[in-house]
């Protein structure tokens, strides 16, 4: 198959000079993916490259941030292979050495954002993502994302949802600054409402129809707290969207749960119900620990008790 791609190729030709090592794997994945795919890969890099290039980012610092996700992800494994719990010790540090450092921060975002085409597991959580948000297409007036992150979530979210209303909430402002600009370049003429703001201290006079919160309950000190938030801020009849890891170290993870069975203990303790849910074995976690340990990543729909 002729892939008709430009500045994704570029994108994986530079990591491949940073990162010889990853080429083979990476295309071993890539091969069994279909035009579908490539297109939409194509199309989130070139849109990123065009809504920052005015800050001088250009394909090789995203494919830079993507080789630092992969090095700092893999020390981590390492440290966590021999210790079993995760480096970061407090939000307050996370926040100081990530969150709150913009060259960190940005690299660590654009990182991320490649991981979405890249990593088998980041891949498949996004098609369940976009699984959930069109069985809400109709039934979706309002729409809050928490930890808006890289922004590709809320744009889907755009383009999949017929909400009227859309917000978005980071406490990190290199990254709600991040979302504004890919945002305001893809969506140019949406009313869309941007908060820097501790997403515990958030405040408003809606109930969202559907709320999207990836990758933050394995980075708070207090899950049980923030999915209390998500059930004060849910409509009667809306849905969340969360996602979170057991065993998977970063940089800035700080909960560490063990098992599948504890995030769903959590999701049933603060008066929530899985809808559907999808896991994904993360294998070269397990392989370090000699299979000790089962990494996964974690997706739900979830809602209400009734």
């Amino acid at each position: 198959m002729t892939i008709k791609t430009n500045n994704f190729n570029e994108l994986l030709e530079n990591i491949y000079q940073r990162s010889p090592l990853q080429k083979k794997s990476i295309k071993s994945y890539l091969s069994t993916k279909n035009q579908t795919f490539f297109d939409e890969a194509e199309s989130t890099i070139t849109n990123y490259k065009a809504a920052l290039s005015s800050e001088g980012i250009s394909i090789k610092t995203i494919a830079d941030g993507f080789v630092q996700l992969c090095n700092d992800t893999l020390a981590e494994q390492i440290k966590f292979s021999k210790s079993g719990k995760y480096s970061c010790p407090s939000f307050e540090e996370s926040s100081k050495s990530v969150y709150h450092d913009k060259i960190v921060m940005l690299s660590y975002m654009l990182g991320l954002l490649v991981s979405q085409y890249i990593w088998d597991n980041h891949n498949k959580m996004l098609d369940f993502f976009k699984e959930c948000l069109l069985s809400r297409s109709n039934d979706t007036n309002n729409y809050l994302e928490v930890g808006a992150g890289h922004g590709l979530l809320l744009n889907i979210a755009l383009d999949l949802l017929k909400a009227k209303e859309y917000e978005a909430i980071d406490i990190s402002e290199t990254s709600i600054e991040l979302t504004k600009k890919i945002t305001k370049h893809l969506h140019p003429n949406r009313n869309i409402q941007f908060n820097y703001t501790d997403f515990l201290t958030y405040d408003s006079n809606l109930k969202f129809d559907f709320i999207t919160m990836g990758e933050v309950l394995e980075h708070v000190e207090n899950p049980h707290q923030f999915l209390n938030k998500i059930y004060d801020l849910l409509s009667s009849n809306g849905v969340s969207y969360i996602t979170t890891c057991t065993n998977c170290p970063a940089i800035d993870h700080i909960f560490l749960f063990k098992t599948l069975d504890e995030i769903r203990l959590l999701i049933q303790d603060c008066n929530l119900t899985i809808i559907k849910e999808f896991s994904y074995e993360v294998k070269a976690i397990s392989a370090l620990t000699n299979n000790s340990i089962q990494a996964h990543n974690y997706c739900a729909l979830i809602k209400k008790n009734a």
